[in-house]
């Protein structure tokens, strides 16, 4: 499956995430015990981003929104279905 995203950093201690907002895609969506990864154009424009979180420690979801808490950031994803490219 593949889904496309808006990642949202809502809340972090760091700043590994260079902007608070990535338009792109995944595989599978946030779940619980594992790291999240998705993929968008990088910020040059020249090839593909890769987005990865730490584990996920908890997580809610409403309709097609998730908010999930890493150990150092909140998220939220904005998802939708996709035709996967390989179907």
């Amino acid at each position: 499956m593949r889904y496309k995203v808006k990642l949202t950093k809502l809340k972090s201690n760091h700043n590994n995430l260079r902007t608070n907002e990535v338009d792109g895609y995944c595989h599978r969506l946030p779940i619980l015990n594992q790291g999240f990864t998705m993929f968008a154009e990088s910020l040059t424009g020249a090839g593909v981003r890769t987005i990865q979180t730490t584990k996920v420690l908890e997580l809610d979801t409403l309709g097609n929104v998730i908010t999930f808490r890493t150990r150092n950031s909140t998220y939220k994803v904005w998802y939708e279905k996709t035709k996967d490219e390989t179907s």
